[in-house]
């Protein structure tokens, strides 16, 4: 039986169910208090949120460096899991693309990569697959769209993840669930938006592939 392949390339024996219903809770919890309260988060809380006990955190992570790797990751492949899922089963490539965003949002992917950016190697294959995965789901909703005359010609990929990261990054200060109903919205406006037939004229663009090749970035 294949094994499971871990962030780092590394190739492990399968789980059993209640190990990886084990595995599934701390990275939930993790997300969630690692969010709350930084990087520098107890793993004591960590394990108290997921109903487990610390030994059962380490062994499924060697050290918090690898757990927080672990959570970038999980919702990184979420989210191109999402993507993917509604290119193929959402037939109007604007409703595919408004319940990416929203989805998005509800998974914290804006509040990880604020918090937790630096914590991932961006040239790790797994990170890298994943976001390349995503982008090119965004760009085919995005050209569907445009094609069929439902979009505006104007607008690229660039345009619209790094608008969901920042209608959807946490408010310093600001509880989520104050906060999170104003990025739904907010969302709704960006993509009715989009969908405008008297646009606004736009500056000109900054190509996201290019800037990522400038930068280092996957």
């Amino acid at each position: 039986m294949d094994g499971v392949v871990t962030a780092d390339g590394a190739q492990v024996r399968p789980r059993r169910a209640d190990a990886q219903r084990n595995r599934a809770s701390i990275l939930e919890a993790a997300l969630a208090v690692l969010i709350e309260d930084g990087p520098d988060a107890p793993l004591d809380k960590i394990a108290r949120r997921a109903g487990v006990g610390n030994a059962t955190v380490y062994r499924h992570f060697l050290d918090r460096d690898e757990l927080v790797r672990a959570v970038i990751l999980a919702v990184v492949e979420r989210n191109a899991a999402t993507a993917e899922e509604l290119l193929a089963t959402e037939p109007d490539p604007v409703a595919a693309l408004r319940a990416f965003m929203h989805r998005g949002a509800d998974s914290r992917i804006s509040a990880i990569g604020t918090v937790l950016s630096e914590w991932v190697d961006k040239e790790v294959p797994r990170f890298a697959e994943a976001n390349d995965r995503i982008l090119a789901a965004l760009r085919r909703m995005i050209s569907d769209g445009q094609r069929r005359g439902l979009l505006r010609p104007d607008i690229g990929v660039g345009d619209v993840f790094l608008a969901l990261c920042q209608l959807t990054r946490p408010m310093p200060g600001v509880d989520a669930r104050l906060s999170s109903p104003y990025a739904h919205r907010h969302l709704d406006l960006l993509v009715d938006g989009l969908c405008t037939s008297t646009p606004t004229p736009l500056v000109e663009a900054v190509d996201l592939d290019r800037l990522h090749a400038r930068s280092g970035h996957a």
